[in-house]
């Protein structure tokens, strides 16, 4: 375990792209170290990769993911977890869906208090340290917790099969309840099967799970865009096409909704920008790397031919990305017809990577008005980009070490995201009376 630590420590130091960006060198070197003196306590594997995560979660990088051995691999397919979903509202932990193939008595909307024994404070302690996150930003994090909060309570608490809950009925009444755990196999099966979940899967829309990505509706005379990925491929004349429905309409009020939206496609993300404005424009500052032959692992030959042709010495041992390798870093241009009606962009901890770059620019360009929640991605840039694969020697873990720092062309707050104009969140409630209150609020201010 020292083995692989000590190993996994020297590549982040050989190639990640941002790895003292949120802390100075002596101060991450430090953190590295106290947590290599913890290693001892660690006996399994399962253990030690929950350390790991919770050391890499120190480098504030959300693309930082650890990929587990085999063994723990199949061993998450074939347990059975927490078979409960939630929303995390503050410090609380409310149902959002009974993922029980018949039990009734947990219904959606109510707050469960304890799991096992371990009150839902304590399990927040204890697993957000463990949820990779940009900068300082703690929305997204328990935003991505909420979405996989029982894998991760498997992973990092508790292998139990069984679970003891405790939860406030109506009127705050306070039960306990046994329930059998399920296989990740059967959670959708039994969601949409169980009569408790009707109502919240009939009225709850979950911004960013719509089928299709990109999606165009009119609230009277305002359109709205939502998109769940900049997924590239088609994506650009989809968009061409949005707006080109958007002028045949003559419509001049237009609300882009980013929520749940975790990225993708640089370009695409830049192409959305340009359709925006009627001005060219920066998106990318500059993008960094720390090496273009990380010593861990071996290239295609080709991949390393374009790296050498497309990257300039920073002169300071790095290397800096030209336009030849990444255009994002050359000027944009705005599209033949942009959109230059009146904007709102709705976004919430769920908006990450190229979104938060789009929201950051958009931003910066004072272009709409934001509403929501922070984005969970920083709104200075994030690493992550072209990556090379790190393997534990000994353990079987895996980590994809992110080697470009991109950093936006943008004025904003360090290690923070893009904060909305009007602050707006979501609960349960919200989602069982069919409310999208975020939405709401964009269609007022469109309105005045």
């Amino acid at each position: 375990m020292h083995s692989d630590y000590d190993q996994l420590v020297s590549a982040l130091q050989d190639a990640h792209g941002g790895l003292y960006r949120f802390n100075k060198k002596e101060q991450l070197d430090q953190l590295f170290s106290d947590y290599r003196d913890k290693i001892p306590s660690t006996a399994t594997t399962l253990q030690f990769a929950s350390l790991v995560c919770e050391a890499m979660a120190l480098i504030r990088d959300g693309h930082n993911r650890l990929e587990y051995d085999d063994k723990t691999m199949v061993a998450q397919t074939t347990a059975r977890l927490l078979p409960l979903q939630f929303m995390i509202e503050g410090r609380r932990l409310m149902v959002l869906y009974n993922d029980t193939q018949d039990a009734e008595t947990i219904l959606p909307g109510m707050e469960v208090t304890s799991i096992n024994g371990n009150s839902a404070a304590n399990i927040l302690d204890k697993v957000l340290p463990k949820i990779p996150g940009d900068g300082f930003i703690e929305i997204g994090k328990v935003r991505r917790l909420e979405r996989n909060l029982p894998l991760n309570y498997w992973q990092h608490l508790d292998q139990a099969s069984e679970f003891e809950i405790k939860a406030k009925a109506a009127g705050g009444k306070e039960i306990t309840v046994n329930l059998q755990g399920i296989l990740t196999a059967d959670r959708l099966k039994n969601r949409n099967s169980n009569p408790v979940n009707a109502t919240i899967l009939r009225n709850g829309k979950i911004p960013g799970t719509q089928k299709k990505n990109v999606t165009l509706n009119f609230k009277g005379e305002v359109a709205l865009l939502s998109i769940r990925g900049f997924e590239g491929g088609p994506f650009q004349s989809q968009l061409d096409s949005v707006f080109h429905a958007l002028r045949t309409k003559g419509t001049t009020k237009l609300i882009l909704d980013l929520r749940g939206n975790g990225g993708g496609a640089d370009m695409d993300g830049a192409y959305l920008v340009s359709s925006l404005m009627d001005k060219p424009f920066r998106y990318f500052d500059h993008i960094k790397m720390r090496t273009i032959n990380p010593s861990f692992t071996k290239f295609k030959e080709s991949t390393y031919v374009d790296l050498k042709a497309g990257t300039v010495s920073d002169g300071q041992g790095g290397y800096r990305v030209t336009g030849r390798l990444h255009p994002g870093v050359d000027m944009q241009q705005p599209v033949a017809e942009p959109f230059l009606g009146k904007l709102v962009v709705l976004i919430n901890g769920g908006s990450f990577s190229t979104t938060a770059d789009v929201c950051a620019v958009l931003r910066h360009l004072k272009r709409g008005t934001f509403i929501g929640e922070e984005t969970a991605g920083a709104a200075e840039g994030n690493t992550s980009g072209t990556n090379a694969m790190f393997r534990f020697p000994n353990s079987g873990l895996k980590l994809r070490i992110s080697m470009y720092g991109y950093w936006n062309a943008v004025d904003c707050t360090p290690g923070r995201g893009t904060m909305p104009d009007v602050c707006v969140e979501r609960t349960v409630a919200d989602l069982l009376a069919g409310r999208d209150n975020q939405l709401e609020k964009a269609l007022e201010i469109l309105a005045k």
